[in-house]
């Protein structure tokens, strides 16, 4: 018996030897196929589980939340302990498995849940945008719980391995130049260490703490203020999907029954955005603030606020719909205010109502086509003062050069004035400048 004993506790030994083994070699295969130095969440988790601190304000939603929402600036100001949990294309499941693993270690005041617009209507996300979320909580049953509920993966290898499938596949290596790669990795102490500021993921991004990015570039001189008629910005209440809706609504019971505060917000997004269908827009936000207070939630839309205070102008914006880090500061020094009580700036009723008070020209919404006679016909709608009254169509014609050159000086009525526009296409883009009295606005670039 005794020596049966020994032999159990021998064998046990060795179980415990090859799984730890196995374990060994599963994190340095991973760190050779997989390449999450620049991953976002790898860092912001990071630092929200080492919170020791509770968390009273927490901020959670898509990249406009990540990259609008500055904790560190919010923490410093209010005097309460705030946390960004944005992350890119969160939807309103993950956001709602997000909120349980907060509560699981902290008691916050109030929760702030972003409504996107782009995440409503889609009902389920990239696999990518939940892999980004899980692969980095802790194992516990509610990662098990938000896999197999949000994703949408058949192979439970994909789900809980990031070996067999990357976030940011080094596709197209050798094997020496992976092998080159992971000894960069076990050579870094900034990976290791999680030192923010030096694994930075691009040089117009970085992280700021506390779960906030910022972004450094912006399009003042060269603005992306041009968007396809097919795109997201064209989303009606009728395009909700059912599914987001339900994960609203059980965020918005999970609050109730835990005592928090919960606030469901709208992000600011640029001009251009909102003014190109601010009564499709209105018609969103309508339909949100009904269904929030129908559940006795509080509802905002930070579109309402007028610019004349915050957000000067589309220098403020990365893009179409991200705040750079002008507009993070401009938009977190009222945000301190409003959510202190002082808030003094003017607010609209509606988003349309803002647009159509502030006078300006926003950018062009565009559809493209075909004829025969020409090849490619671009028909644009210039968007100005919230209105789309005017159309003009672009036929791109290829010469020789393989330039094409779009009609010059064509006039577009604008008020009392005119807007004077020029387009030429080098082959991949077609560049539009707008001028107004001999004066450049912008210049818009269209990718086709």
């Amino acid at each position: 018996m005794e020596e049966m004993a020994k032999r159990r506790i021998r064998n046990g030994i060795k179980v415990l030897a090859f799984l730890l083994a196995v374990f060994i070699l599963y994190e340095e295969l991973q760190n050779l196929f997989v390449d999450d130095y620049h991953s976002e969440t790898r860092i912001s988790f990071h630092e929200f589980y080492e919170t020791e601190e509770n968390i009273d304000l927490v901020f959670i939603g898509s990249s406009h939340v990540r990259d609008g929402i500055d904790a560190v600036y919010l923490t410093e100001k209010l005097g309460k302990s705030c946390f960004n949990m944005g992350t890119s294309s969160q939807d309103l499941g993950s956001a709602y498995f997000l909120l349980l693993e907060i509560l699981k270690q902290h008691q916050p005041e109030r929760v702030y849940v972003e409504a996107s617009l782009a995440n409503l209507i889609r009902n389920q996300n990239s696999e990518t945008a939940h892999y980004l979320i899980a692969d980095y909580m802790k194992p516990s049953l509610n990662k098990v719980r938000y896999l197999e509920t949000v994703s949408q993966e058949p192979h439970a290898t994909n789900k809980y391995i990031p070996l067999c499938r990357s976030l940011n596949p080094l596709e197209g290596l050798k094997l020496s130049e992976r092998i080159t790669v992971w000894r960069q990795k076990e050579a870094s102490d900034a990976y290791r260490q999680m030192q923010y500021e030096e694994a930075m993921t691009e040089s117009w991004h970085y992280y700021a703490g506390r779960g906030s990015w910022k972004i450094t570039r912006d399009f003042s001189g060269q603005r992306t203020l041009a968007y396809s008629a097919g795109s997201d910005m064209y989303v009606t209440p009728e395009r909700f999907d059912e599914g987001q809706l339900y994960w609203l609504e059980k965020i918005i019971e999970l609050c109730q029954g835990k005592g928090i505060a919960l606030t469901c917000m709208v992000m600011p997004y640029s001009d251009m955005y909102v003014a190109a269908n601010p009564y499709k827009w209105d018609d969103c936000m309508v339909y949100l603030r009904q269904f929030c207070e129908d559940r006795q939630a509080y509802f905002v839309d930070f579109n309402c606020v007028s610019r004349e205070t915050i957000l000067s102008d589309e220098s403020c914006f990365g893009d179409g719909d991200h705040l750079n880090e002008q507009g993070n500061a401009q938009f977190n020094a009222f945000l301190a205010k409003y959510l202190s009580g002082e808030d003094d700036v003017l607010w609209y009723g509606s988003a349309a109502e803002r647009i159509g008070q502030e006078q300006g020209f926003h950018g062009f919404v565009y559809e493209k086509g075909r004829r025969e006679e020409t090849g490619t016909s671009l028909t644009l709608t210039p968007v100005y003062s919230g209105v789309q009254d005017w159309q003009y169509q672009i036929d791109i014609v290829e010469d020789d050069s393989d330039m094409v050159v779009a009609p010059l000086g064509t006039y577009i009525p604008f008020g009392q004035k005119y807007l004077v526009l020029g387009a030429e296409y080098d082959g991949k883009r077609l560049r539009i400048t707008v001028w107004q009295e001999k004066q450049s606005l912008c210049t818009v670039y269209i990718w086709l």
